[in-house]
């Protein structure tokens, strides 16, 4: 140790006066003195002695306190000498955020300390200045987010360090530690994952000596001694702590130089993983273009590195030290803060979002930081110009001090606006990981909280805890330990068992729920049973489950396996496993069930499909009565197979119908008694014939399955998975090139997954339809209700997911009919992870836990009627769905239901599609009442064998039918000139020309629609038409009557060309057929997706090109724009773009309007659909937009305020589809663009499928009928301003996009255009790509009010011929 460190360490002030007799010396040479008098008044302050200033004054060890003192009587801003140096401190809450915030430039240089300045010269981010300190500041703020501070990618950082720390708490065992070394490394690895791109384990020397020889030095920075040498430095080779400094800092900067060596070795520029890899590439590209004289050095990289690590490291973990010591101070907060967190999060991880729900929690962190006040002066500040401030002038290149104890304990009481709460600093030199800090204090605390209770070390109390902070540059707690313990309860009641077979004796192994139903009302709801010697702890009640499963997920989310499942599958798939393999199967399962559908559109659609085949066997039952089981269990494995393995399979399929028929029996015998005792006793196997069983068809489906997986490995295509196998395949397949031999990808859980995938996907979802019809069946006037609202919402057309929310009474009986069908009544089992403390009961690590989903559902404090099938449950009062907290058919938390949302897509759409086909009754011979609703034994609860009919709801109402035709026939002679019925109004017509002569045939109709209506009918030729006008009317067709207005007119010319082929001119079958693969296909090469949207800007950027060669001279916009817009349909239909000048490519555009059908392809619905998809993938986008630019060169103003709305939003960016919410009025002008250009006026003509009675006129089947799409988007009664070109239609008063319900430019219903999605994305891009880049004019000597708006009409209504100027926008 040096003379001076002794001198200072001394208490006495006469030995500090021997310590400076050598200073005094200096006074006598110096030629210095303390200066002339400023240019202005300076702040006041002690009078300071001759070289020493107000040393003498200050306790040196805790100066804070003194400079504290020093404002009570000096004021705000004063002035004291640290010896020569003058220092002019800023006090109060007021003071320091006036400075720092208001006057952040003059107040925001750094000044340097000597200590610092002897290791950075001036480098890094923590104590420079000028362009270096703002580049490096920038650069660490940018990368420190990237790499995820304040994101979701931190806060997983922080939880798992948060699983380190834990582990090494818990290796104390209950004894007294020292919270130092842990925490420190702890926090440390959180900083070093962002700037070296990887943690570090406790145990590892390098990382352990970098964070303790770091901590060491910051303590020494503000010891006594290094202070005064910083005042003077020429005493430095006496003062020992700047020789300790200097080494610790040479080693840290060493073992760095070491860390960047082996970054560097393996820099991948395509894959940064941290700052060090962010700061070479920016070196590197720097140099590479020739610029050697910037910031990006090796000394601002390492001198950075030093201080992220340092400040990431010591602060937060100073700051969490103090909390604990708080805790163990004061334990009436600490339980508190605990009662919170249990009641609010439970057990489970606490999560940056949860903060908002834990005030309190919150209040003990914020006042943590305000009373540990770690950096009570900050770092010390530079005034960079001179400045007057209250009143005061300080000249530039002042130290300045802002007092940040002065504002954390400031006596006014600000604390409570956090405006006060500076602990981080403010202004320009705020801590830039603030962020990163507040997360970090929130989940440590926390998550130490909810596992631990911290207490003085034996044989302190809570008053002897000494909170005097250590000296140094921060404040840490003096050295301590404390003591952490996990406490242990009484274990839940329950019957007494009985030695060797517990409480078998009480319990019903048939209805084994019932029995802890009711002894959930003797022993509360936790409490334990013994099945055998293998105690149970059984869950009871919704608020009890959900508490468990959700609050507490973690200890209740292992899986406990019986015996029997243990045999068969090893502990390997999705439901029975635990662990990592648990862990990577769930996510791999859930997000390939979502790649491959579930709860997508494509996942409807199979759906949809498969009703059709189900719907099919029912009908040949005609009517007479048959057990539902075999075809709805087909059904229902039809969806999940066409996951897995990428094809559904035929009813008569006997691999397929043998699979799903033990897949059943297997279900049935695992619930069992027999199976049941053995799994308790499993000596007694040999004797137990169910078991045999099991195990048989379980080997038959496991052969069965690896057959499967090898003709899917023959065909096996890396480049096109098909299913869940095909994706589970190439995981393995790539792992195992990488090298990856042990993975959990292995052939076990690629067969037990697709077990599991297969049971539960067919089981439940299969059980709970049979369920929904025996209850219609059982009560025929809620049949009577689904019935009548399904016919008043949505007709004859096909029921979708979308229609769920207008169909309330349909999702209330669904729902109604999972809770009372209770399939899972004990859910499958659980067993805690760890030791946990429930409700007041201790319950050890590996319990088997029942959820006792049975009690959920019946719940006599949550339900009003529990054993009741009673939809009302799930409707208010005006009868509208309503969710119910307790509905829990698919469990919760971890092992929640994986397939939840594709169950509850084909609940709704299977249900809705049987009850619109049929009505189901009892077979012959059975009443309603004689309907047995006790469920068959299993392991989960389906109906017992019966028999329905399903009656097909045509038939029901053909003796109307034919008493209605028998009045016709009796009435035929009197009324025989008549039609059928009263047919819609109309003109007129002459013999054979019809009403030819009254109509214009540019712009027909209009003249008739206000004398005859919304409904008329008019005669081309000796052809009758029925015309549809006016929104309402139109919808209710289209929308309402989907299948009866459904079917194509063929024109005579479109007959001949396309022969009833493809996709827009055919009916049927084949229609529905080809729009299904369409869609599908569609869909699957991009449409609606991200993959679609990159094609369209891509594309975006050769039209800029085309347009751009114009020079902004006149040209006709007609072929850049089809080209641009054929190109994305070609990219989906043929797989590429052409070029422009492609003379193939130009000549199939022309191939719409020639009628030419003889290419390549011999196939006739190929052909057809293709030159469909190529012409309706053109025309209507490419026509839309050429309006729209003419649009924009006749109103000017609107254009200027689409491109200043563009310019605002996304500052010259491309624009994505992701921006349209943010762009209000751009929106708005495509939509009125659309409404106003009208391209289709009378949409592609209609056929009616069936006779029918429309707005009280008949409407024969056959007859051709046109929906006016022109009266819908002109609508006087819908639209404001019909036919101007008003933007405002789609504003609301608050200038923010609204739909409109009459805007139908893609018609509506069956025939709905089915690129819709596609072309709304298309004419986005283009059209805010093309004005982002131009402006768009009339060509010269053609002023905007000459811009002519008359239509070409032909089928569809493009501009008339003209040209625009594109005018680059600069």
């Amino acid at each position: 140790m040096g003379i001076l460190d002794i001198f200072l360490q001394a208490s006495s002030t006469s030995s500090l006066l021997g310590a400076l007799v050598v200073l005094v010396l200096v006074y006598i040479v110096s030629s210095s003195s303390f200066g002339s008098q400023d240019e202005g008044k300076g702040p006041p302050g002690p009078k300071p002695l001759p070289l020493l200033g107000n040393l003498l004054q200050l306790d040196l060890k805790r100066p804070y306190h003194t400079l504290l003192e020093l404002s009570k009587k000096y004021g705000s801003v004063f002035t004291i000498y640290l010896g020569p140096k003058k220092v002019v401190v800023l006090a109060g809450y007021k003071t320091v955020k006036e400075a720092l915030l208001n006057q952040a430039e003059e107040f925001g240089d750094r000044d340097t300390m000597q200590i610092t300045h002897d290791n950075n010269q001036g480098h890094g981010v923590l104590w420079s200045n000028g362009e270096s300190w703002k580049e490096m500041r920038r650069f660490a703020l940018t990368n420190l987010r990237d790499f995820g501070m304040g994101k979701r990618a931190s806060e997983d950082k922080i939880i798992e360090e948060c699983d380190h720390l834990i582990e090494v708490f818990k290796k104390c065992k209950g004894e007294a530690f020292d919270t130092t070394q842990p925490i420190n490394y702890a926090v440390s690895n959180i900083i070093c994952s962002i700037v070296y791109g990887s943690r570090f384990e406790y145990d590892d020397a390098e990382f352990t000596s970098l964070v303790d020889r770091t901590n060491r030095t910051i303590q020494l920075v503000g010891s006594p001694s290094i202070q005064v040498y910083n005042l003077f430095p020429w005493i430095g080779k006496f003062v020992a702590h700047r020789k300790e400094i200097n080494m610790l800092i040479s080693a840290n900067t060493k073992q760095n130089q070491h860390l960047f060596s082996r970054l560097k070795e393996t820099l991948n520029p395509q894959m940064c993983r941290g700052y060090v890899d962010a700061f070479l590439l920016r070196k590197k590209n720097l140099e590479e273009s020739g610029v050697t004289d910037s910031n990006f050095h090796d000394k601002n990289l390492m001198q950075t590195v030093i201080n992220l690590f340092n400040a990431g490291t010591d602060t937060t973990a100073t700051t969490l030290r103090w909390g604990l010591l708080f805790m163990a101070k004061y334990p009436k907060i600490q339980d508190k803060v605990k009662e919170e967190l249990s009641r609010v999060i439970g057990s489970r991880q606490a999560q940056v979002e949860d903060r908002k729900s834990l005030p309190f929690t919150d209040a003990v962190i914020h006042e943590t930081q305000r009373l540990a006040n770690i950096v009570p002066m900050a770092l010390p500040h530079k005034t960079s110009q001179d400045v007057t401030f209250q009143g005061h002038f300080i000249k530039k290149g002042t130290t300045v001090y802002p007092l940040l104890t002065s504002v954390l304990y400031d006596e006014n009481g600000k604390f409570i606006k956090r405006d006060a709460f500076m602990p981080f600093s403010a202004g320009r030199r705020v801590c830039l990981g603030e962020s990163l800090a507040r997360m970090e204090l929130f989940i440590f605390f926390t998550s130490l909280l909810q596992h631990f209770r911290f207490t003085p070390a034996p044989g302190v109390s809570e008053d002897e805890l000494d909170l005097t902070p250590r000296t140094g540059f921060t404040l840490n707690p003096s050295p301590h330990k404390l003591f952490s313990s996990q406490d242990e309860g009484k274990e839940p009641p329950g019957p007494k068992p009985l030695p060797i077979i517990g409480n078998l004796l009480q319990i019903d192994l048939k209805r084994p729920y019932h029995t802890f139903l009711e002894l959930s009302k003797t022993y509360g709801s936790v409490f334990t049973v013994y099945l055998g010697s293998k105690k149970v702890v059984v869950l009871a009640g919704y608020k009890t489950v959900k508490e468990a499963l959700v609050n507490y997920a973690e200890e209740f989310g292992d899986r406990d396996t019986m015996q029997i499942t243990e045999e068969t599958g090893n502990s390997h798939g999705v439901v029975f496993s635990n662990g990592e393999s648990w862990k990577e199967m769930r996510r791999f399962a859930l997000t390939n069930l979502r790649d491959f559908g579930m709860g997508k559109r494509a996942c409807e659609d199979k759906i949809i499909e498969e009703c059709t085949y189900l719907i099919e066997v029912f009908n040949k039952c005609k009517g007479k009565a048959f057990d539902t089981a075999k075809p709805m269990n087909c059904a229902v494995s039809n969806i999940i197979c066409s996951i897995v393995y990428g094809s559904r399979f035929e009813y008569d399929d006997p691999e397929f119908t043998s699979l799903v028929e033990r897949t059943n029996r297997n279900i049935q015998l695992l619930g069992s008694p027999s199976i049941q005792v053995y799994n308790m006793f499993p000596w007694i196997g040999k004797w137990v014939a169910n078991r045999k069983e099991f195990h048989t068809m379980v080997a038959a489906n496991k052969e069965q399955n690896r057959r499967l997986f090898t003709r899917l490995k023959e065909t096996f295509d890396p480049q096109m998975c098909r299913g869940f196998v095909d994706s589970f395949l190439l995981r393995k397949q790539n792992l195992e090139e990488s090298g990856i031999t042990k993975s959990h990808f292995h052939d076990n859980n690629l067969l037990q997954t697709v077990l599991n995938l297969f049971a539960a996907g067919t089981d439940t979802t299969a059980t709970t339809l049979r369920w929904g019809l025996l209850f219609m069946a059982k009560y025929p006037k809620i049949q009577d209700q689904v019935q009548e609202e399904l016919s008043r919402v949505i007709g004859s057309r096909q029921a979708q997911v979308e229609d769920r929310t207008s169909l309330p009474f349909t999702d209330a009986v669904i729902h109604e009919t999972q809770r009372l069908a209770n399939i899972v009544p004990m859910a499958i089992p659980h067993k805690t992870s760890e030791d946990v403390t429930f409700q007041g009961h201790f319950i050890k690590k590996g319990t088997t836990v029942f959820p006792l989903l049975t009690s959920v559902l019946y719940d006599e404090s949550e339900w009003e009627h529990p054993r009741s099938f009673y939809p009302a449950h799930f409707l208010d009062k005006d009868g509208k769905f309503i969710k119910r907290d307790a509905f829990m058919p698919f469990s919760a938390g971890r092992r929640a239901c994986l397939g939840e949302s594709l169950a509850r897509m084909e609940l709704f759409i299977f249900f809705t599609s049987l009850l619109q086909h049929f009505r189901f009754t009892p077979a012959p011979g059975v009443s309603e009442d004689e309907l047995d609703l006790t469920p068959r034994v299993g392991f989960t609860l389906s109906p017992s064998p019966h028999k329905l009919c399903a009656v097909s709801c045509i038939s029901i109402s053909l003796f109307g039918a034919l008493v209605v035709l028998l009045l016709v026939y009796i009435f035929s002679s009197s009324f025989s000139s008549q039609d059928e019925g009263k047919g819609p109004p109309g003109p007129k017509p002459l013999p054979l020309l019809g009403n030819l002569l009254q109509l214009d045939l540019k712009r027909p109709y209009h003249t008739f629609m206000e004398k005859y209506g919304s409904v008329f009918t008019v005669h081309l030729g000796p052809q009758k038409v029925v015309i549809l006008a006016g929104y309402k009317t139109v919808k209710e067709a289209l929308v309402n009557y989907a299948d009866e207005f459904g079917d194509r007119y063929a024109m005579q010319i479109t007959k001949e060309t396309s022969g009833g082929h493809g996709l827009v001119w055919s009916n049927g079958e084949s229609w529905r057929e080809m729009k299904r693969f369409t869609l599908t296909n569609l869909r699957d090469f991009g449409m609606g997706k991200r993959a679609c949207e990159d094609k369209i800007i891509e594309e975006c950027t050769y039209l800029i090109d085309v347009l751009k060669k114009c020079k902004g001279e006149a040209f006709d916009t007609t072929q850049p724009i089809y080209q641009a817009v054929s190109n994305i349909i070609c990219s989906i239909v043929y797989g590429s773009r052409f070029e422009y000048d492609d003379a193939e490519f130009t000549s199939l555009l022309n191939l719409k309007e020639s009628g030419i059908t003889d290419s390549h392809f011999h196939d006739k619905n190929l052909i057809q659909t293709v030159l469909n998809l190529f012409t309706a993938g053109t025309d209507t986008t490419a026509t839309t937009l050429r309006w729209a630019l003419l649009y924009m060169a006749k109103n000017p103003k609107i254009q200027e305020q689409v491109q200043e709305e563009l310019s605002k939003v996304k500052r010259g960016r491309q624009v994505q589809v992701e921006d349209r919410q943010h762009l209000h009025f751009t929106n708005a002008v495509i939509h009125e663009i659309q409404r106003l250009a009208n391209i289709v006026p009378m949409a592609l003509p209609h056929k009616m499928s069936q006779d029918i009675t429309f707005q009280g006129h008949f409407i024969k089947k056959g007859t051709t009928v046109y929906p006016l799409l022109t009266s819908v988007l002109c609508d006087e009664t819908e639209w404001e301003h019909p036919s101007s070109f008003y933007p405002a239609h789609f504003l609301d008063k608050d200038g923010k996009f609204v739909k409109r319900d009459a805007f139908l430019p893609f018609s509506a219903g069956r025939r709905q255009c089915p690129g819709e999605s596609l072309a709304r994305m298309e004419i986005f891009l283009f059209f805010t790509s093309l004005l982002q880049h131009f402006r768009f004019t009339p060509p010269p000597g053609v002023s905007e009010d000459e811009v002519d708006l008359t239509p070409i009409v032909s089928f569809g209504v493009s501009p008339s011929p003209h040209k625009l100027c594109a005018v680059p926008v600069v």
